[in-house]
């Protein structure tokens, strides 16, 4: 098809608008916008008149053939904000108007928390990183919450508050169940009889989303107490991948090799004077246990689940295969916590952002000490 062709159907779709003459023609935008130029430079249409806009606040030119004066605008632009309005009118007739301010919510207070050097949102901090399991602690309030933190995800669930595990039973990928020893251990009331949780256990473990339970353990016990509760595990011969073990930091090195060496899964939980996670004491302390645990290639020979380490600050920096926190549980409430012009308006909206924050991150491959933030002196005395 020639030129002459294509500026006799632009012609012949006349009078009308560039947005009608493309509808009405049936040629492209890009050929329409190139004719109509050239035909009113060489006099050929002309502007008959002018209409609003349907959306934007500019006037659109109706353009007819001939050799006219063209037709002076008296329409009066819509201001931005005239603009804005109008079109927060038609969004919200369509039934747009929730989900785009959702995305814009979402997308502020990523951009807010970058600006400020979130580790929520730090960019390449999982640089080479593998594949992570992240289990978020369960309950949240409301339910409606806990559905968008873990649908398609991750549930972690305690023995001492069972009371979503429908919720992860049902909408998430797969779940993990926790003893509870450690929250009955803060409440000042430790758990002695274990019998109901290994009844809990032997229900659940048949579920096909059912990944693995924490084994009871003693906070802050000596190594002979924990491993008497590891000997009276059910599974510990016929299924040993049903349980993990729990090694406490405070607890001694031969211990965490024993450990390594006997069960495919085991979780690292932070006691005794390495309670508080991220010091530099338990920096060194995590070294010298993923010296122990990994080979020297940085391999681990198990799989490694970080107990309360959820925060990208955390398991980026060690080669885990899982971790846990109740991180969206704590915070999605404090209504103090989410300020700005594009604060979420429900709880749900803030859990949703808190999970996607946390799980654009993953943990490393292979262990490397100069992934995490431990001084030279540190560093020297975690040495042999």
């Amino acid at each position: 098809m020639t030129r002459a062709n294509f500026s006799e159907f632009v012609l012949g779709a006349m009078p009308g608008t560039k947005a009608e003459i493309v509808i009405k023609s049936g040629v492209s935008q890009a050929s329409v916008l190139k004719w109509v130029g050239q035909l009113h430079a060489d006099h050929k249409i002309y502007i008959a008149g002018w209409k609003p806009h349907p959306r934007a606040g500019a006037a659109m030119a109706v353009y007819a053939v001939g050799n006219l004066p063209d037709a002076l605008c008296k329409l009066q632009h819509l201001t931005k904000r005239q603009t804005r309005l109008r079109f927060e009118a038609k969004a919200k007739q369509d039934g747009r108007w929730d989900s785009m301010k959702a995305r814009w919510r979402s997308k502020y207070w990523i951009r807010k928390a970058g600006a400020v050097g979130d580790p929520l949102v730090r960019r390449g901090a999982c640089a080479g990183g593998a594949p992570m399991i992240h289990y978020h602690g369960l309950p949240i309030t409301p339910a409606t919450a806990a559905v968008r933190a873990v649908s398609g995800g991750h549930a972690f669930v305690s023995f001492r508050h069972p009371e979503q595990l429908t919720i992860a039973l049902e909408v998430a990928q797969s779940f993990a169940v926790d003893n509870g020893a450690f929250s009955a251990w803060r409440s000042g009331q430790p758990i002695t009889d274990w019998s109901l949780f290994y009844e809990w256990v032997g229900e659940l473990h048949r579920y096909p989303n059912f990944d693995f339970a924490v084994i009871p353990d003693v906070i802050d016990g000596s190594e002979v107490d924990n491993d008497a509760l590891l000997a009276e595990w059910p599974w510990r011969t016929s299924a040993p991948h049903v349980g993990a073990p729990v090694w406490h930091l405070h607890e001694s090195l031969g211990r965490l090799d024993c450990l390594v060496n006997e069960w495919p899964r085991i979780c690292l939980g932070s006691s005794g004077e390495f309670a508080q996670i991220g010091t530099p004491a338990w920096w060194t302390r995590m070294a010298q246990a993923m010296d122990v645990i990994c080979d020297k290639s940085g391999r681990p020979a198990c799989k490694l689940h970080g107990l309360r380490m959820l925060d990208p600050a955390i398991f980026s920096r060690f080669p885990f295969a899982s971790a846990d926190s109740t991180n969206i549980g704590q915070n999605v409430g404090i209504d103090s916590a989410w300020r700005g012009t594009y604060t979420p308006p429900t709880k749900e909206a803030r859990a949703a952002i808190m999970r996607e924050r946390i799980e654009s991150h993953q943990a490393l491959t292979f262990w490397n000490r100069k992934a995490a933030p431990i001084q030279e002196s540190l560093f020297m005395e975690a040495r042999p």
